[in-house]
């Protein structure tokens, strides 16, 4: 991956996941993009497959450039943390036809700048007790016909920066987000903004089998979109839901 742009074809080997954490000492992830790029599974959906004590991708962008990483008829599995998003980074993701299971995160990241991520046709898959956690100045998510089993997802700004400098934007149709009737003290999806725009549209969508008896936490919901400070009054919001 010497060159911005390089697309990787990952043969899918009759089904032999390729271990890419097998040999790690004293990094803590596998994989570190500094470089826009695309993965491809062929020939079936390859599965790249690391450990729970590490991380697999690492993203991080340079100076003021987007990360461009693309994920396309893969399955990515059982690492701490499938992908991670670096402090301050300006990323773009994509999954396409993807499965990604079994991680602690599926996508994580605390204190990005910019977070572009397009879901389509894929599948989150018992990614707990962390599952898809996006804190970041600026938001842009959109996920059509996918399943999120197991997988809490956080879409949520940065608290103690001024919310005219941040924005979520959240589009969702056709997608199903399922507790699995198992014990789940969190949110199933939630949205937490501190920002001057806030943008939701939720359509054709199911949240489902949620199961919260939880004795020491309140004010759990299935779909919760709530900000913690006053301010959120201000924002400019534009929420649209049929569900």
């Amino acid at each position: 991956m010497s060159n911005d742009g390089d697309e990787i074809y990952i043969d899918y080997a009759q089904g032999k996941p390729y271990m890419e954490c097998e040999n790690l000492r004293q990094a803590t992830h596998s994989i570190q993009l500094k470089k826009s790029v695309s993965f491809y599974g062929f020939n079936g959906k390859a599965e790249i497959r690391c450990t729970n004590w590490y991380d697999l991708f690492m993203i991080k962008s340079p100076s003021l450039n987007k990360t461009r990483v693309k994920f396309l008829n893969l399955v990515i599995s059982n690492s701490k943390r499938a992908i991670l998003l670096d402090v301050g980074t300006r990323s773009e993701l994509v999954f396409q036809n993807t499965l990604v299971k079994n991680n602690i995160f599926g996508i994580h990241s605390k204190y990005s700048n910019d977070s572009s991520i397009l879901i389509t046709n894929s599948s989150f898959k018992h990614n707990s007790p962390g599952g898809t956690f996006l804190q970041c100045l600026n938001i842009t998510a959109q996920i059509t016909f996918s399943i999120f089993k197991l997988t809490p997802v956080l879409f949520a700004n940065i608290g103690n920066k001024t919310p005219r400098w941040q924005n979520i934007r959240v589009w969702v149709r056709s997608t199903v987000v399922d507790g699995d009737n198992t014990q789940m003290c969190i949110d199933m999806f939630a949205i937490q903004p501190f920002a001057a725009t806030l943008n939701v549209a939720i359509t054709d969508s199911q949240f489902k089998n949620h199961v919260a008896n939880c004795k020491y936490k309140d004010k759990i919901s299935t779909l919760h979109i709530h900000g913690n400070h006053s301010n959120i009054i201000q924002t400019h919001s534009n929420m649209i839901f049929h569900i």
